[in-house]
């Protein structure tokens, strides 16, 4: 389950690296395509190591590492 400031951070994240989709065919389209794509890998693997990380999954501290993250970006 995710709380509020995981939400939001993930959300600033997509908004900073990736923004609007757009759509076409020239060169910068594909550009901004593989790096949505590669966002979303790096995405994956950064959430996994969340999990894989015991102390960052207690709840308390989980909502103060999001805090803090988003807080950042």
């Amino acid at each position: 389950m995710q709380n509020i400031n995981e939400v939001k951070f993930y959300q600033a994240l997509e908004n900073i690296f990736t923004g609007a989709k757009i759509e076409g065919d020239s060169g910068y389209i594909n550009l901004l395509k593989i790096k949505f794509s590669y966002y979303k890998l790096i995405l994956e693997r950064f959430k996994e190591d969340v999990k894989a990380k015991s102390g960052i999954i207690k709840d308390s501290f989980k909502e103060e590492f999001f805090d803090k993250l988003y807080s950042f970006f």
